[in-house]
């Protein structure tokens, strides 16, 4: 009987267990911030990681400004918008409409690089997190998840109809956001629907292979990644860019954030003709505005591990009593009736002799 509640037992924490483990990577890989009763928006954890930033010359639709290829480290993880930021959510948190007005569930369109700055700023008050717009290397880094095609999914331009909405497939009208599929990270339309804003500066890349580049101290442009409805397949590509004035407002340009480590700028900005368009020291970094919720997350991370391994020991060593107990159990049934079966065969050789035995008569 207690055997028997054993095995029970384990087989329901196995279940729980496993329940439980699940929930808790997803909780670790997806991110939901409130921005409404009604309106959410969702984050995808992106791995820190290294790729190659730019194009190969023999690269169909190959752009001069995306080269030389370089290598970029991303040292620390960050979540992405698993979409553009939408017309409705735009005006949630800065309390008006965006300039362009395409329809609920559609990119926020019009919105000038300063605006999309603003709606971080105000975003990042009102959850107490870091949210800003991405680096062009995030940004690029999060779209190819690991591939080095000129799209995420391949090199084949009639696969973009597919996976994205460009000016081959949109009739040229904006999409609702995640209508086509999602990159191996979980981010849609990175190839299309619309043009994104990126914190850089616009500027000529460096060779150099350096750690979380984010552009020049100042410029004239600000860079904008990505395809668009309105856009062929050619400048929808990974490697795409685009450079607009702060205060472009135009019909296909629009953004999403990112919740990541602010870049650090020098306390003294004594800009001459000399800086403009030279790259910020790469390495020069900043912690997390707030400094709670970057402790708060790294402990919960080392709590979960923790957690994780304890409840992975445990659970081998309670399948590996369980099983023991089982052998057990087995066993000693099998020793039962092989005895029983002994005894029996004893009992019937002793019938069988005294039947043989002659019987005592009167004479």
């Amino acid at each position: 009987m207690m055997r028997r509640k054993i095995i029970i037992f384990g087989a329901v924490f196995l279940i729980a267990y496993s329940v439980a483990e699940t929930e808790i990577i997803q909780k670790e890989q997806h991110l939901l911030i409130d921005v409404g009763p009604t309106n959410q928006m969702e984050f995808v954890r992106i791995p820190n990681g290294e790729f190659l930033m730019g194009s190969p010359v023999d690269e169909e639709g190959h752009k001069t400004d995306e080269e030389p290829i370089r290598r970029i480290k991303i040292t620390s993880p960050f979540f992405m918008g698993v979409y553009e930021v939408t017309e409705e959510q735009f005006k949630l948190v800065t309390g008006e409409k965006p300039p362009i007005q395409r329809g609920a569930g559609k990119p926020a369109f019009g919105v000038t690089w300063d605006q999309a700055n603003e709606f971080c700023n105000l975003l990042s008050k009102i959850t107490g997190k870091p949210i800003r717009l991405p680096t062009e290397a995030e940004w690029e880094y999060a779209c190819r998840a690991g591939s080095k095609t000129r799209y995420w999914f391949g090199n084949k331009r009639e696969e973009l109809l597919e996976n994205d909405w460009c000016g081959k497939n949109s009739s040229d009208e904006p999409k609702t956001v995640g209508t086509k599929k999602a990159n191996p990270w979980g981010l849609y339309d990175m190839h299309g629907n619309a043009v994104e804003w990126c914190l850089d500066w616009y500027a000529p890349y460096e060779s150099d292979h350096l750690d979380n580049p984010y552009g020049p101290l100042t410029g004239e442009f600000r860079v904008a990644r990505g395809g668009s409805f309105f856009r062929y397949p050619n400048d929808c590509r990974s490697a795409t860019r685009s450079k607009f004035s702060p205060e472009y407002s135009g019909g296909t340009i629009g953004f999403r954030v990112v919740i990541a480590e602010n870049i650090k700028k020098p306390i003294t900005q004594q800009l001459t003709n000399k800086t403009v368009g030279q790259p910020a020291n790469a390495n020069d970094r900043l912690n997390f505005t707030v400094q709670e919720s970057h402790i708060g997350e790294e402990g919960e991370s080392v709590l979960v591990s923790f957690l994780i391994a304890f409840g992975k020991v445990f659970l081998l060593a309670l399948v590996t009593s369980v099983i023991v107990g089982i052998g057990k159990y087995i066993f000693t049934k099998l020793k039962r009736e092989q005895n029983e079966n002994s005894t029996l065969d004893n009992a019937v050789d002793d019938a069988g002799r005294m039947d043989k035995q002659p019987s005592a008569g009167c004479d």
